[in-house]
């Protein structure tokens, strides 16, 4: 059987990506194709890798994990798993200016549950710019942090680096080959990134996952944070997004200055083309 990891990244639109395999899913299995539920995979597959990881009995987790997938599979061809989650964190106070310290040790685990390896790694990447917004506001999603600065952790946004991660993850794989495209492009692209993805042309939707939070509402929510409110729950967050939705009337969270923004838009655009230079990665593009 053969198997294609999506690895995300984070904040690149893999759950529009998700939901479109999850809504075709008759058709690919038709083709002989299994996509493997994002739920699914967290409610049975992610507590098992955790115990793999984390002083469980890792032999019996790793059977259990492998018996699940060969059964979800059902005798397909092809099996497909996107799962943002397996490259960790994007950045921990421990590993400051190394893009998801965790990504090999995770990558290693769940290939470990897999009779052989994949045939190819997929990931999108964005410009840190924009990333690591998105990515705080998701955090404050699900738990507090004291601001943007404390987010960072002491991470300098320019040091990090896709090209870099993409490396690690090829290191890491034993040489897997990787197909890399930009959030940016998704809109023109998608159905091409679908088509490598499953070998099918498969329907995406327009419809927006999920609507951004404004600066405003951020500005709420760590306020909330600041007086001992409970932030974890996403009902506030959800709450504000609907009384603060991003757009027109109420502009997106910006904690950078002219100067960072451009040199974070110069360094994405020398590091993606890096990208396109390396051996075993191949870009979709417009």
């Amino acid at each position: 059987m053969e198997v294609f990891l999506h690895l995300g990244a984070h904040k690149t639109a893999s759950t529009h990506l998700q939901n479109a395999l999850t809504d075709h899913d008759e058709a690919l299995r038709g083709q002989g194709i299994a996509c493997v539920d994002l739920v699914y995979f967290r409610e049975h597959l992610s507590p098992l890798l955790w115990q793999m990881q984390h002083g469980g009995d890792r032999d019996a987790a790793r059977g259990e994990a492998n018996r699940i997938l060969t059964e979800y599979a059902d005798g397909a061809s092809c099996l497909i798993v996107s799962e943002e989650n397996l490259l960790g964190r994007a950045v921990r106070p421990n590993a400051v200016n190394r893009f998801y310290p965790e990504c090999e040790a995770n990558l290693l685990n769940f290939l470990d549950v897999l009779d052989a390896p994949p045939a190819r790694l997929f990931l999108a990447t964005r410009c840190l710019e924009t990333y690591l917004v998105s990515a705080y506001v998701e955090r404050l999603r699900h738990s507090w942090v004291e601001g943007f600065s404390a987010f960072l952790a002491g991470t300098r946004p320019h040091l990090l680096s896709w090209a870099r991660l993409t490396a690690r993850l090829i290191e890491a794989s034993g040489g897997l080959p990787v197909t890399v495209w930009r959030y940016e492009d998704y809109r023109d692209i998608g159905p091409e990134v679908a088509r490598e993805l499953t070998g099918m042309d498969v329907p995406l939707s327009d419809r927006m996952v999920r609507r951004g939070l404004s600066a405003r509402g951020v500005e709420e929510v760590e306020k909330a944070g600041r007086a001992g409110r409970d932030v974890v729950a996403e009902k506030l967050v959800d709450k504000l997004v609907r009384k603060y939705p991003k757009g027109a009337d109420w502009p997106a969270y910006d904690p950078w200055s002219e100067d960072e923004r451009a040199g974070l838009r110069e360094r994405y655009a020398s590091d993606f083309a890096r990208l396109g230079e390396m051996e075993g990665v191949t870009l979709i593009t417009p």
